[in-house]
């Protein structure tokens, strides 16, 4: 059709008549324009605009569980939680109009707060209200730790404790970095060891909370109101489970580290300083820490050493990686000054 754009890689051409076809499913009124998103990793996103609204189209899940389990979550988090989610979150479930299903949510105002226009003082106060805001994601709790289930359509209690299932995520991590010989043997032996030696800090009781496992400036927009930075929306839900919260500090923390070397530990203090303002830090916050950043560095490591991605050359080893990360004083002095 000559009306065919393509907006992303992932979700090819599309029409205006398959736009106005979603649309009109939930009675969202007349098609005006689409837009590509700038941002995200895998392009399964879309802007539309109609007569009734600006929304955001997400299409071609990776798995037969990913909409069902993001319309739960979000829905779960507007009941509990004061986050601002997308809601209602629209899901269709057949294949008719794109040939996959997809999502209809309204778009979250704001900007990203990685904004070149923001100020060093300003992102500052960003990590602060990114804190209170993770903290105020985790008063959404559960009885038990758990994943979302798709043949239920709720949360499944682990089948081991929450002990077992964390060591089995670091060894299919291993496993799939072998896959890629992205790991040596002595490395291997050394993930284990380490793992071995701080993995008592997960036997302390916690309450299960929603843990997003991927709580980053990507998947949140900011907006300025009467002079102070809140978060005006989250999104990209796909990941979350039940678990211990503070596993939802790593990855935000190792991003700063990553992008903002001047003002990290500014950034880094902030932030756990809003987080922790309403959450209770438990006494082995470092060694929970050293775990946590762990499992999510090997997550980032098994997906940037596959070849068809290669953020890091062959050479490159995780240890060298990791350490920077797991391995610093500065980041253990911000959390020694809470206790």
């Amino acid at each position: 059709m000559d009306n065919e754009i393509e907006y992303s890689k992932r979700l090819g051409k599309l029409t205006t008549e398959q736009f106005q076809a979603a649309l009109t499913k939930f009675k969202l009124g007349d098609y005006i324009k689409a837009e590509s998103v700038s941002s995200g990793l895998f392009g399964q996103n879309v802007i539309i605009s109609s007569t009734k609204g600006k929304y955001i189209l997400r299409g071609k899940p990776h798995y037969p569980w990913q909409f069902p389990k993001e319309k739960y979550g979000a829905e779960l988090l507007h009941k509990y939680t004061k986050v601002p989610v997308p809601y209602p979150y629209l899901y269709e479930p057949t294949t008719d109009i794109f040939g996959w299903s997809f999502i209809i949510m309204p778009f979250m105002p704001g900007i990203n707060p990685t904004n070149e226009k923001i100020s060093i003082n300003e992102k500052i106060n960003i990590s602060f209200a990114l804190g209170k805001n993770l903290a105020d994601l985790h008063q959404c709790k559960w009885p038990f730790p758990g994943q979302y289930d798709l043949f239920t359509g709720t949360i499944k209690q682990f089948d081991d404790s929450y002990n077992g299932w964390f060591i089995k995520e670091i060894e299919q991590q291993l496993a799939r970095i072998s896959e890629n010989c992205g790991i040596s043997e002595n490395e291997v032996f050394w993930v284990r060891e380490y793992l071995n030696k701080n993995i008592s800090a997960l036997l302390d009781n916690f309450q299960p909370c929603f843990v997003m496992n991927d709580y980053n400036p990507g998947n949140v927009v900011v907006k300025k109101v009467n002079g102070e930075w809140i978060i005006s929306g989250l999104f990209d839900l796909m990941e979350y489970y039940f678990g211990d919260g503070d596993a939802d500090l790593v990855r935000l923390i190792a991003i700063f580290l990553d992008n903002y070397k001047n003002i990290a530990l500014d950034l880094i203090k902030a932030f756990i300083e809003g987080y922790f303002s309403k959450e209770i830090m438990g006494s082995k916050i470092i060694e929970k820490y050293k775990l946590f950043m762990l499992r999510d560095r090997l997550i980032v490591w098994e997906y940037g050493i596959r070849p068809d991605v290669a953020w890091f050359n062959k050479e490159s080893s995780f240890f060298d990686y990791v350490k920077k990360y797991i391995d610093n004083n500065d980041i253990y002095n911000i959390f020694m000054k809470r206790l």
